[in-house]
């Protein structure tokens, strides 16, 4: 996991995390239903343009206060924000 003492504190920030063992991924267990469209938050916008740094990451970000404002997920039902 990297990043998530900078999440704590700063919830606008997300956090990374790597499975040494792809196999032991819960998510690799069969067919997905769903998969995160989207996540929607808000913050200090220069700080999270410089934490996400050239990664293509499927957030849209706000000014505003910290955190997560929503998920968007897709399913076999359409999509549907949280």
């Amino acid at each position: 996991m990297a990043g998530t003492l900078e999440a704590v504190s700063r919830p606008w920030l997300p956090f990374f995390i790597e499975w040494a063992d792809p196999a032991r991924f819960p998510g690799a267990a069969g067919t997905p239903a769903g998969a995160i469209a989207r996540l929607e938050l808000e913050g200090d916008l220069d700080e999270l343009a410089v934490w996400v740094g050239d990664r293509t990451l499927p957030l849209a970000l706000s000014a505003g206060t910290a955190g997560v404002t929503s998920v968007v997920l897709d399913g076999p039902l359409g999509r549907t924000t949280l």
